[in-house]
């Protein structure tokens, strides 16, 4: 689970687990609090990306994981993360520098030739 292009990339690993013959589905934070979460037993292991760590939609569930004993794997770019002390293992990608020289700011429209 992830939000945002976190989110994005949670779906990819999820479609290659799938199709590589493990079991796999991507559950979206936001619908997860609104009954999703439903589908996730103590059986499944959750992996929760956040490049922050503090994503306020997946912090809202880990009470719930936890109650429920379902493992979580975070991955975050923080190593002081509030989801990676609350996950059972954290794997910090720490990345120095984002790929896109923009960073987060969206390019600029195409410009029309006429």
């Amino acid at each position: 689970m992830g939000m945002g292009k976190s989110g994005h990339i949670g779906c990819k690993i999820a479609a290659t687990f799938a199709s590589t013959g493990t079991p796999s589905f991507f559950v979206h934070p936001a619908e997860a609090s609104h009954g999703d979460l439903g589908m996730v037993t103590p059986q499944d292991i959750v992996l929760a990306i956040s490049n922050s760590g503090e994503s306020s939609e997946i912090q809202a569930l880990i009470p719930v994981l936890k109650r429920q004993q379902i493992p979580m794997i975070c991955m975050t770019n923080n190593p002081d993360s509030s989801m990676g002390k609350a996950a059972d293992i954290h794997l910090c990608i720490k990345v120095p520098q984002e790929a896109c020289p923009l960073a987060w700011r969206r390019p600029p429209a195409p410009r029309r030739p006429w």
